[in-house]
């Protein structure tokens, strides 16, 4: 397999040409698709940012769509991105690195970033939702919905707006065996056809349920076209889509636990959360294929891909 492009950069900084086609990532026990659409006189995406890397604590992924689309929005976004990679590796617990986040943000006069947090391990997900839209859960057996996220949170950099302070929801999944989840970004449903309505995602994406990730993804972007006129040149907003499929699981929404003020916010650390196995491929997305080195270790793989 060829090497991967470059990914050391956020979506929002990175100078390089979007690519046309979905790019394929092995991240541990997940294959993970991305799909970038940026604006029409752009070839870079400005906000919309992700990341997804292994870590002592599991499989973790953050989608973020930041307000803004000029320079000081592209500096913000390598900020959150160092920032995250650094509580990723560090902070067991999902909702205090949402915590940290928030209050790194809080600090720029009128900037926040809608986000979704998610880890992964053992066959059990977390996420937290911060005004983010839910990912779509794609079951093998032909459903697509919407997972159910009980209260998402304000954006990152607006908890402090939230009376009496800020309650940090989790919810819980399972992962028992072969299944998908689809993120996305805002720009998917600022796309309107000519009688002004949003694309249907949900729906488009059960008709291609049967296919792979990245073909999956160039699927809907190419439905996303044809839903606004034929093409994406007016397109108002950039846009990101995200998949993860687990190659020997499946994502099972449980249940939405709370968590309470920082102070008592606390939860036991996974198990072996002291194991090695972090950021041991120096800042670069493991394409598909590649992981079948020679004592290849697929916890040590870290993909910048945005």
């Amino acid at each position: 397999m060829p090497a991967p492009p470059d990914t050391q950069a956020a979506s929002g900084t990175s100078e390089r040409p979007s690519p046309p086609t979905a790019q394929t990532y092995r991240i541990g026990d997940f294959r993970l698709a991305l799909r970038s659409v940026p604006q029409a006189d752009r070839t870079t995406l400005v906000a919309d940012l992700c990341d997804a890397r292994e870590s002592p604590y599991g499989t973790r992924v953050l989608v973020a769509d930041l307000m803004g689309k000029d320079d000081a929005t592209r500096i913000a976004g390598d900020e959150l991105l160092d920032r995250w990679r650094q509580l990723a590796a560090t902070e067991p617990r999902l909702a205090e690195i949402a915590r940290h986040l928030d209050a790194d943000l809080a600090t720029q006069n009128d900037r926040f970033a809608k986000a979704l947090l998610i880890t992964v391990r053992d066959g059990r997900g977390e996420l937290v939702c911060c005004g983010h839209a839910p990912p779509l859960l794609l079951s093998d057996t032909g459903d697509v919905r919407e997972l159910n996220v009980l209260t998402p949170l304000p954006p990152l950099g607006l908890f402090h707006l939230v009376p009496h302070g800020c309650v940090v929801y989790t919810t819980s999944f399972a992962v028992d065996t072969p299944q998908r989840l689809l993120l996305h970004t805002d720009g998917i449903g600022s796309v309107l056809n000519a009688h002004g309505e949003p694309f249907p995602l949900q729906d488009r994406a059960l008709a291609h349920q049967g296919r792979p990730p990245a073909a999956l993804l160039d699927a809907l972007v190419a439905d996303l076209g044809r839903h606004a006129g034929g093409d994406l040149s007016g397109l108002r907003d950039e846009a990101l889509l995200l998949l993860l499929q687990a190659e020997k699981r499946e994502f099972r929404h449980i249940t939405t636990a709370l968590h309470t003020a920082p102070s008592s916010n606390y939860t036991e650390p996974p198990p072996g959360a002291g194991r090695d196995g972090c950021e041991g491929s120096g800042g670069r997305g493991e394409r598909e294929g590649q992981d079948d080195r020679e004592g290849r270790d697929d916890r040590e793989a870290a993909c910048h891909i945005c």
